[in-house]
C-alpha cells in the first residue's frame, strides 16, 4: 500500500467511523500506520494516522490480545525509544505519536483490561525511561506539525496513573514528572506544563498524599532558591519552567476547589522561587 493509498483509505474510515472492516484490512492498516506513525505529513500524522488508530482501538476492531501486542510494538525501540536522545531531527515525530498510542490503548484498558498487573508496570517503566531520555522537546515545528513530545508523554501518563493497581507507583511517577518540568534542557513554551498538571491532579484524586507532592516541591524550590544569584541561563530556563509548572498546578487545584492547603504551599513555594520579585 503506498501513501496515496493509506492517506484515501484513512480519509474513508475517518468520515465513515462504522464502517465494516476485515481481519485481513485491519492487519495491512495496522502494519502501514505503525510504519507511517512519524511521517513528516502532518496531515497524514496528525489527522488521519492517529485519529483512525485511535477509533479503530476504541470501537473494539482489535481483540484483546490484538491490543497486546499492538501496545508491545509501541513500546519498542522501533517506536517510543526510536533514537531517542536525538534533537532537531523527525525521529521525534515517531516517538511523540507512539506515545499517543499508547495514550489510547491505557484508556482502552479501562474498559477492558487486557492487560495484566506485571504488563502495566512494564508500561509504566519504559514510560518513565522515555521521559529521562526524550531530549527533543520542540512544540510545533514549522511545515511538520506537532512534535511535542513531553505533552504527549503527559497524556500516556495521564492514563498510566488511572490503571488499577498502580498506585504504588504514584512516587515515582510523580518525581518523574517533576525533573522533567523542572530540569529539562530547553524551555516549555507550548503548554506542556498544564498537560503534565493534569496526571498530578489526578493522582492526588486516588489518594497521593499532600505531604508526597509537597516533599518534591520544597527540594526544587529549595536548590532553585539556593542558586538564584547564579547567572546561568541553564538555570534561568529551570526555574521558569517549574514556575510555569507549579502554576499550572495551582490553578488546576483552585479550578478543582480541592486541596486548599497544598494549593497555598504552592502559592509559597511560586514566591519563594521568585523572591526578587516580591520583594
Amino acid at each position: 500500500m503506498d501513501t496515496q493509498q493509506l492517506t484515501n483509505r484513512l480519509k474513508q474510515l475517518k468520515k465513515n467511523k462504522d464502517a465494516c472492516i476485515s481481519g485481513e484490512e485491519l492487519d495491512l492498516l495496522t502494519k502501514e500506520m505503525l510504519c507511517h506513525i512519524g511521517v513528516t505529513d502532518p496531515i497524514l500524522r496528525d489527522e488521519l494516522i492517529y485519529p483512525v488508530f485511535s477509533q479503530l482501538i476504541m470501537n473494539g476492531d482489535y481483540t484483546k490480545e490484538q491490543l497486546a501486542v499492538l501496545l508491545v510494538v509501541c513500546l519498542d525501540e522501533s517506536h517510543l525509544f526510536y533514537k531517542v536522545g536525538g534533537t532537531k531531527d523527525d525521529s521525534v515525530f515517531t516517538r511523540s505519536f507512539s506515545s499517543l498510542i499508547i495514550a489510547v490503548l491505557l484508556h482502552k484498558n479501562l474498559q477492558t483490561g487486557f492487560l495484566n498487573a506485571k504488563q502495566l508496570l512494564t508500561v509504566k517503566q519504559a514510560l518513565l525511561t522515555y521521559l529521562k531520555e526524550e531530549k527533543d522537546i520542540r512544540g510545533l515545528v514549522e511545515d511538520k506539525g506537532w512534535a511535542h513530545s513531553i505533552a504527549h508523554a503527559a497524556d500516556a501518563i495521564g492514563e498510566l496513573v488511572q490503571q488499577p493497581g498502580i498506585e504504588s507507583c504514584y512516587q515515582e511517577i510523580y518525581q518523574a514528572v517533576v525533573r522533567v518540568m523542572g530540569f529539562s534542557s530547553g524551555f516549555y513554551g507550548l503548554e506542556e506544563d498544564e498537560r503534565m498538571a493534569l496526571p498530578v491532579t489526578a493522582m492526588l484524586e486516588r489518594g497521593f498524599s499532600e505531604e508526597s507532592v509537597l516533599q518534591e516541591i520544597t527540594f526544587v524550590t529549595e536548590e532553585l532558591e539556593a542558586n538564584f544569584a547564579v547567572g546561568s541561563q541553564q538555570l534561568f530556563i529551570h526555574r521558569a519552567n517549574i514556575k510555569q509548572f507549579l502554576r499550572s498546578l495551582y490553578f488546576r487545584l483552585v479550578y478543582k476547589r480541592s486541596h486548599s492547603n497544598l494549593q497555598e504551599d504552592i502559592r509559597r513555594a511560586i514566591i519563594q522561587i521568585s523572591r526578587p520579585y516580591y520583594s
